[in-house]
């Protein structure tokens, strides 16, 4: 009797996991589901998988009959693991990003993104998907060559710290490249530009995959200095670590943010979580300026400030370029949003709020802070006590501050004339907006280098003021009293 029970609550079990799956397929993404599935039969995947696995077991025949014969381990082990590392970086660094753009791009189509967006799938979890996916596929390239490292490691040649470095660094790589080829494909509003955009992106990723050869097949030699430091309780190195994780975390971030607001349905509010996003990193950037301070060498807390405000005023005015271009008038949509907001939040709407007029308040908010916290190190400058002395240390950046202020001020303030006012038929939507802003800023630039090939002296001192990057040069040479307008 109690063989009979218990084989029929093993049934039991056996037949409610079934539906315990079923239940589960239905809470689980289901753009993961689909991608997934499309992936696992697409050619392109099983080519690559068959060619990775047929290239693994070819290059582990030859370094373990290299190694028989003349006895060079530890050769043999570099060299079996630079490959793999190589063959591995190439999977998750350009064949999975090239799959993620294809698989937006194939959703972005007129014919299809209708029907997504009738389904009430939210662009974040388009996104998530399509991600979750990639770290699928990442995950079946890795079991394809998790035996031969092991074999690699075994053959006595090749550091474990090494192993550990290429088990971080390429998935995360891996992630970001991912993220970016997302972004890409957001990017693109028609397939022309999606696929000039795609060759861009293919190019790129093939170009730093070739690149990074030479760190995979002397790994031992490149990373021997940082674990030896790492582990010696270093906080130089300790930091340039936590500030690169920082970076990947800041990166993957604003990319997500940047595909899923070109994702969002154009009269919904695509505004605020980019800005959010972007006040959010301006000020994880001042925290780690302030973490300079601990580092070893007493770093000068003056320098530290003054260099944060010169990052601060470039971050606002990339920021000030997408906010100013943005709409004047509201969508029924925005308008409610602003209308139905919770009281916890009424008093960010001026900044956080759809609009042009709000994303004009939030860019001086930032510019003002940015300029404000650059020019406090006076304040807390203890090595000289004259007022003089304080801006002698402080001349270059504080001029480099001021001098991108004011230009951000002055061409911002004239292509919001220009594109809203006689141009506004050329330039009816905000991408066309900062595609304008842009060419703006690159004739200013250009100009004097034109008067400068044209050997043109007097017009090269007069116009040089005007461009963003010869006018900032001539305020902090010694030489700016030679230019009229400084």
């Amino acid at each position: 009797m109690t063989g009979v029970g218990g084989l029929g609550a093993e049934a039991g079990v056996a037949g409610a996991l079934p539906g315990r799956f079923e239940r589960l397929s239905e809470r689980v993404n289901p753009m993961l589901v689909r991608v997934v599935r499309q992936e696992l039969r697409n050619r392109t995947f099983v080519g690559v998988f068959a060619l990775l696995l047929v290239g693994a077991v070819i290059s582990a025949l030859v370094v373990a009959a290299f190694a028989d014969e003349t006895g060079a381990r530890p050769d043999a082990a570099g060299g079996l693991f630079g490959t793999l590392a190589w063959a591995w970086a190439f999977c998750l660094w350009v064949v999975q990003p090239l799959g993620c753009f294809r698989a937006i791009s194939t959703e972005r189509n007129d014919d299809t993104w209708d029907l997504v967006e009738l389904t009430g799938m939210r662009p974040r979890t388009v996104l998530v998907g399509l991600l979750l996916a990639s770290l699928v596929q990442g995950v079946l390239y890795t079991s394809a060559l998790a035996p031969f490292m092991v074999m690699a490691y075994l053959l006595r040649g090749l550091e474990l710290s090494s192993i550990l470095f290429a088990l971080v660094v390429i998935p995360a790589a891996g992630v970001i490249a991912a993220a970016l080829a997302v972004f890409a494909a957001a990017l693109g509003n028609n397939k022309p530009t999606r696929a000039f955009l795609g060759a861009l992106l293919g190019l790129g990723l093939l170009i730093t995959w070739a690149a990074s050869a030479g760190l995979w097949y002397g790994i031992g030699r490149e990373i021997r200095w940082l674990i030896a430091a790492l582990l010696g309780g270093s906080g130089e190195e300790w930091f340039l670590v936590g500030l690169w994780a920082n970076l990947w975390i800041a990166a993957l971030v604003l990319l997500l943010t940047l595909a899923g607001t070109l994702m969002m349905f154009r009269a919904a509010n695509r505004s605020t979580k980019l800005r959010v996003v972007w006040a959010g990193l301006w000020l994880n950037a001042l925290a780690w300026f302030l973490a300079v301070l601990w580092l070893p060498g007493n770093p000068d807390l003056t320098e530290v400030l003054a260099f944060f405000g010169v990052f601060g005023v470039v971050w606002s005015g990339i920021f000030g370029m997408f906010a100013i271009a943005e709409d004047n008038e509201l969508s029924p949509r925005q308008a409610r949003w602003l209308d139905d907001a919770p009281r916890w939040r009424r008093w960010a709407n001026p900044f956080i709020g759809p609009g042009a007029a709000r994303g004009r308040l939030a860019w001086l908010v930032m510019l003002g802070a940015s300029l404000a916290i650059g020019s406090l190190g006076w304040a807390f400058d203890s090595t000289t006590t004259s007022y003089a002395g304080r801006l002698d240390e402080t001349d270059a950046a504080l001029r480099i501050q001021i001098g991108l202020a004011a230009h951000q001020l002055v061409w911002f303030t004239i292509a919001d004339r220009l594109y809203r006012g006689w141009l506004r038929d050329w330039f009816p939507t905000p991408p066309l907006r900062r595609a304008f802003s842009l060419l703006m800023v690159a004739i200013a630039c250009v100009a004097p280098l034109l008067a400068f090939l044209a050997g043109d002296g007097p017009l090269i001192k007069l116009i040089a003021p005007l461009s963003p990057v010869q006018g900032i040069a001539a305020m902090v040479g010694e030489d700016r009293d030679e230019f009229p307008l400084l």
